[in-house]
């Protein structure tokens, strides 16, 4: 019996202690705001997969909520949220302003917080949201729109399908 302790004691030792998860989805809400005439947009994305698509986005290693956070991460983050979701309008495109991010509840993903101005909803939008795309094959970004508190759209992009249009 007490090789078998060893045996196990020995396996947990050598093994990778960074946690991991089998499944890759993001959660992304986009509330269209007509009181402020404001796009909303709220992402909760892993920590982990965030970091890397970070670092191949800036070629910097980056790691979120350590105690010396690197310089500019916010902007950097703001660059790659920006390149990643994006609302195109016939005639112009929606930029995403970065307000900040915090760590989820269970330590595992970050929730990213942006806004945007809008000026009109009679054109048709193309959403795409293409989150963590270049990482993983089986990435899912889950995506809601809403307008004010009425949800009018419900999709799941994933690497092949990543964009749709709605009509408000």
């Amino acid at each position: 019996m007490p090789w078998m302790i060893y045996f196990f004691s020995s396996f947990l030792l050598l093994s990778e202690v960074t946690p991991s998860h089998e499944f890759h989805l993001s959660n992304t809400e986009v509330r269209v705001n007509t009181i402020e005439q404001k796009v909303q947009v709220t992402s909760k994305i892993f920590i982990d997969d965030l970091e890397l698509a970070l670092e191949d986005f800036s070629s910097k290693k980056l790691k979120l909520f350590v105690e010396n956070e690197a310089t500019g991460l916010d902007s950097i983050l703001n660059a790659y949220i920006n390149a990643n979701i994006q609302f195109d309008l016939s005639d112009s495109a929606i930029s995403l302003n970065f307000i900040g991010k915090e760590m989820s509840d269970d330590l595992a993903a970050v929730w990213c917080y942006m806004e945007a101005d809008y000026s009109d909803l009679k054109q048709e939008w193309k959403v795409s949201n293409t989150i963590l795309r270049d990482q993983y094959e089986d990435q899912r970004n889950m995506t809601v729109i809403k307008k004010d508190d009425k949800k009018l759209a419900h999709w799941f992009f994933d690497y092949s399908y990543y964009q749709d249009s709605i009509k408000f």
